[in-house]
């Protein structure tokens, strides 16, 4: 059997997020991170658990996950590579 990722949910979630924004111009990483932790937000205030088992931190441009930036960056060393 296979190993399944930690970050798993957090993949699958950005991936969802980005196949429903596909059209939309103005999409950008910073949209990204700001919609994730929306969706984190509301569901930590239903449930009191993380969604996508993350943290976030305060940046000029919005919330920035470590975890987010370095799926992208192994996503974008695969398209390129």
């Amino acid at each position: 059997m296979g190993r399944v990722s930690r970050n798993r949910p957090l993949k699958e979630l950005m991936l969802y997020i980005c196949h429903k924004c596909r059209d939309d111009t103005t999409f950008t990483i910073d949209k990204l991170m700001l919609i994730l932790f929306k969706i984190d937000q509301l569901y930590y205030r239903s449930t009191g658990k993380s969604l996508t088992g993350t943290t976030y931190y305060a940046h000029e441009s919005g919330p920035v996950s470590h975890e987010v930036l370095n799926i992208l960056k192994k996503c974008n060393r695969f398209y390129y590579d």
